[in-house]
């Protein structure tokens, strides 16, 4: 879905996650900022914030550069319905933006020289307080922020999958 080497594919396919999930939600129109929306893909392609670069970059980091760009950029106008998600309705980017990113690693791998090839499994799960936390962290996270956020996608989905955690050593 994301940083599939067409910008055009990644657009249509984020109008597209969006789209189903506010129909699910019975929120149909979604009012999307086309305009920021091309900046959040324009910008994983051609501001990647990681030295390694795209082809090179673990999934986390992948992730974590389109949250960053998507939280920052806010493309989405419409509201989460407050009978779902509460106080975090006007939240909408991060928790779309997770939400992607979750479903963007669940099922990614990392192939590491020194450990072979890795599928991360397990989707990530984790406690509602922990997930507010996060979505109120998040939606004030800046395009700076990206090295951080990799590091919590890296921390959930090993705590999902301690099967291909680094082993702890320090």
């Amino acid at each position: 879905m994301l940083y599939s080497g067409d910008a055009n594919t990644d657009l249509l396919n984020l109008y597209e996650y969006i789209d189903e999930l506010y129909s699910a939600l019975g929120i149909i129109p979604v009012e999307v900022d086309v305009e920021a929306m091309k900046r959040v893909v324009t910008s994983m392609y051609r501001d990647f914030p990681f030295a390694i670069g795209i082809s090179d970059a673990s999934p986390f980091k992948k992730a974590a550069a389109f949250t960053a760009y998507f939280v920052s950029e806010k493309p989405i106008i419409t509201n989460l319905p407050h009978t779902r998600v509460g106080d975090l309705a006007t939240h909408q980017n991060a928790i779309v933006a997770f939400d992607i990113s979750r479903d963007a690693l669940e099922g990614a791998q990392i192939i590491c020289p020194k450990r072979g090839h890795l599928v991360m499994s397990k989707r990530i799960k984790i406690s509602l307080h922990y997930w507010m936390d996060l979505i109120v962290a998040l939606s004030v996270s800046a395009k700076a922020h990206a090295h951080h956020i990799s590091l919590i996608y890296e921390a959930l989905t090993y705590n999902s999958n301690p099967d291909i955690s680094y082993p702890r050593v320090i």
